[in-house]
C-alpha cells in the first residue's frame, strides 16, 4: 500500500452504506467491501467518523515494533465524550446491567495479538452528552499475512445510532422497531402497550421516566422512589414514543410505547 488515503478513497467506491430513520432519529451502518486494511505502515492513521458529522472520533495506529507477538494495532478516541469498550463476554454494548461482567470503557484499546488463541473483532463506543449516552459498534482485529511478514489491521463493519440511551447490541444494523425485544439491558417494563393513556412503568429502584416524541422533544416527564412510575399520555397524539428510565445508580435504558 503506497499511501493509506489512496485505498481508502478506492475503498470509498465500494463500500455499502446504510441509513435507516425513524423520524429524526438515524442508525447509521457501514459494512467496508472491500475491507479496510492496513499493512503495517507505522506511518498511517485510519480516521473513523462514527456519527458523520465530518470529524473523526476513534483513531486506528501501530503500536508497536519488534516480533510478531510484539506487533498489533490499537486505537483511541479523539475527544473525552468517546469512549471504547472491548467487548469481552457478552454482545450489548449499552449501560452496564447487573446480569452483564463489567468491560470498562476507557480511551485507548489496544487491538488483540494477532497470535491469540482467541482473537477479539468486537468493540463497542459511546458517546457522552450531557446525561445521555449515544452508542456504535465497530469490528476491527489483527492478522498475520506470513507471506508478506506483516501484520495486517483490517476494519470490516461499524455503526452508530443517534437516539439517547438506545439499547443497541454489538452488530446490530438498523433501528429496531421492537425496542421492547432488547430486554437483554433493558431493566424496566412499560405497560400497557398500546395505550391510550395512562403508562406504567415497572422496575426496582425507579427514579425517573422522561417520554419523548420521534422528533427528540420531551413530552411529559415523571419522578419517584419506588418500582412503579405512572405517567399520563391521553393528552398526546397517536404515534410512536420513547421512554427513557433511570434507576437510581443512574442506569438507563428506553422503551418504546405506541399511543392509539
Amino acid at each position: 500500500m503506497k499511501n493509506i488515503r489512496q485505498y481508502l478513497l478506492i475503498c470509498s467506491l465500494s463500500v455499502f452504506v446504510q441509513c435507516s430513520k425513524a423520524q429524526n432519529y438515524e442508525f447509521y451502518y457501514t459494512d467496508f467491501d472491500p475491507d479496510i486494511k492496513l499493512i503495517e505502515n507505522y506511518q498511517d492513521t485510519l480516521g473513523l467518523d462514527f456519527d458523520r458529522d465530518g470529524r473523526n472520533d476513534v483513531l486506528v495506529y501501530y503500536k508497536h515494533f519488534g516480533s510478531v507477538a510484539e506487533r498489533y494495532g490499537a486505537m483511541k478516541t479523539t475527544n473525552d465524550n468517546w469512549e471504547i469498550a472491548y467487548c469481552r463476554l457478552v454482545d450489548s454494548i449499552s449501560l452496564p446491567h447487573p446480569d452483564i461482567p463489567t468491560f470498562g470503557w476507557g480511551s485507548e484499546e489496544s487491538l488483540m495479538d494477532p497470535n491469540a488463541i482467541y482473537p477479539n473483532n468486537k468493540y463497542g463506543l459511546r458517546f457522552q452528552k450531557g446525561s445521555d449516552y449515544y452508542y456504535g459498534w465497530l469490528s476491527i482485529y489483527c492478522d498475520y499475512n506470513s507471506t508478506t511478514d506483516k501484520v495486517e489491521i483490517i476494519v470490516d463493519k461499524m455503526a452508530f445510532c443517534n437516539i439517547p440511551n438506545y439499547p443497541l447490541c454489538w452488530g446490530q444494523t438498523g433501528i429496531n422497531t421492537e425496542i421492547d425485544e432488547n430486554t437483554f439491558t433493558a431493566f424496566a417494563t412499560v405497560n400497557p402497550n398500546p395505550t391510550n393513556g395512562m403508562v406504567t412503568i415497572t422496575g426496582f429502584n425507579l427514579r425517573q421516566a422522561e417520554v419523548v416524541n420521534t422528533l427528540g422533544q420531551r413530552v411529559a416527564i415523571v419522578h419517584g422512589e419506588g418500582n412503579q412510575l405512572s405517567v399520563n399520555i391521553s393528552n398526546l397524539p397517536a404515534g410512536i414514543y420513547f421512554v427513557n428510565v433511570t434507576d437510581e445508580e443512574g442506569r438507563k435504558c428506553v422503551r418504546k410505547v405506541v399511543k392509539e
